[in-house]
């Protein structure tokens, strides 16, 4: 669920799709305040999937035009059988005012 854009966008493809546009606005991002929870463990307690959710401010725009964009996001991660993390679910939206 993209910040900028009201399409709900589906698997890799249009998540790939998203970032593509996204990226040419070459944003730049800082999290202000973030937590995480730890959903699911493997057998010897070792954290398997978690949620990072919380609050960023990213620029956007050429260099004569950035604009601050305030937003919230959730991160779903979860290890897959080869270890390496993978993202599950994102989903991003502007700061209700």
């Amino acid at each position: 669920m993209p910040t900028l854009n009201p399409e709900l966008k589906k698997g890799k493809d249009g998540a790939k799709e998203y970032f593509h546009h996204f990226l040419e606005k070459n944003p730049e991002g800082k999290i202000i305040e973030d937590m995480i929870q730890e959903v699911s463990f493997d057998e010897s307690g070792e954290t398997i999937s978690f949620i990072h959710s919380g609050l960023y401010n990213f620029e956007v725009g050429g260099p004569d035009q950035r604009e601050v964009v305030a937003a919230r996001f959730t991160f779903v991660y979860a290890k897959n059988k080869d270890g390496h993390w993978e993202i599950l679910h994102h989903h991003s939206s502007l700061v209700p005012k």
